[in-house]
């Protein structure tokens, strides 16, 4: 009986939309206010969290600190094969914002993972191999048993005629 097992994989798209300016976006309400905080302080953690993976004496990655990198934990110096891209503006006005991505794209490029796929062995099939060997192994010991018995049936009988 062959081990059935299964492969489990997850894909993530994220769009990081670059940082949120509130002088350049005009958001006047509060509820956008507050939304635009909570993208750049991700973004800001995110940065962060990179360059402590890419840091080799630094010993805490602080994935926690935002649900963006909690989401990212895997595909940041985790197991998963992680791929960026990277879009600029080719505008004068944007440059800063610009140069700001593809600064990040570099620090991002240094972090390494490990991936590998992820097996889960069928536990059911599993057992069922097993009891299936044991079934040989119980059968052979009996018929080693019946041998040894017939043996020494054998060995009483020459005895007796001796």
């Amino acid at each position: 009986m062959q081990e059935r097992k299964m492969t489990n994989s997850m894909l993530f798209l994220v769009d990081l939309a670059g940082s949120e300016r509130l002088k350049k976006s005009k958001v006047q309400e509060v509820v956008h206010i507050e939304e635009t905080k909570k993208i750049n302080y991700s973004l800001l953690v995110l940065g962060k969290c990179i360059q402590s993976l890419i840091d080799k004496k630094c010993n805490y990655i602080s994935y926690r600190d935002s649900k963006l990198t909690r989401l990212l934990q895997d595909s940041l110096g985790g197991n998963a094969r992680t791929s960026m891209i990277i879009t600029i503006s080719p505008s004068k006005v944007n440059l800063d914002e610009s140069i700001s991505s593809l600064m990040f794209g570099q620090r991002a490029m240094k972090v390494t993972n490990k991936p590998f796929v992820n097996v889960i062995v069928d536990y059911q099939a599993l057992s069922i191999k097993l009891q299936d060997k044991n079934d040989i192994l119980n059968d052979e010991l009996t018929k080693y048993k019946l041998k040894v018995d017939k043996l020494m049936e054998e060995n009483k009988q020459l005895k007796v005629i001796y």
